[in-house]
């Protein structure tokens, strides 16, 4: 007597199966293209924007640094939100894939994840405030000159660790992308009719 088998995910005697599969890979898809899409922005685009000619002489003044930091923090804020639903997101989609497809979530996709998740979560909590706060703090004028100073040198190591951190985010980013668009092929269920002699 042969077990019963699942149908859920094959598209036998189904109108749905292969439509539902696409779709999975358009929102795992769309949602990697957003996500790296973002990062890579903000990473690449915002600092030559910041910096150029035309938000200069829009923020002209004595405080210009600051007030482009202050930009800056304002759009590191909302990466950090954005990341942060786009790792939900993932982690629904590769949910999403072992419930419907069949497809076992390898440790490797689930622990990359969950870094980037968990980075994603400290920078809007911890690392985007900090950086603020020390950037206001080398900026204020009433504060001793040595306390600039060390909030400064403090700002500028935080934002080389953030710009390192970040490489590795768009790295780990581009990674998902690459599995989401080239998916592994290995499904849990098999038909019985495969091995009929």
């Amino acid at each position: 007597m042969l077990s019963p088998e699942s149908k859920l995910g094959s598209n036998w005697n189904t109108s749905y199966g292969d439509d539902v599969t696409r779709f999975l890979r358009f929102v795992g898809l769309l949602n990697a293209a957003v996500w790296l899409g973002a990062t890579s922005f903000f990473a690449i685009c915002m600092p030559f924007a910041l910096n150029s000619g035309v938000s200069q002489d829009m923020m002209a003044g004595q405080s210009l640094n600051y007030h482009v930091t202050e930009v800056w923090q304002l759009t590191l804020g909302r990466l950090f939100y954005v990341q942060i639903v786009c790792a939900i997101l993932a982690v629904l989609h590769l949910v999403a894939e072992w419930l419907y497809l069949g497809r076992t979530i390898k440790s490797l996709w689930r622990m990359s994840l969950f870094v980037l998740f968990i980075w994603s979560l400290a920078g809007s909590i911890w690392f985007a405030p900090k950086l603020r706060e020390l950037n206001r703090a080398q900026y204020t004028p009433t504060n001793k000159p040595e306390d600039r100073q060390t909030a400064a040198k403090a700002f500028r190591y935080w934002h080389g660790v953030f710009v390192a951190v970040n490489v590795l985010m768009i790295g780990g980013i581009t990674l998902y992308f690459w599995r989401v668009a080239n998916p592994p092929d290995e499904v849990r269920f098999v038909g019985s009719t495969q091995f009929r002699g």
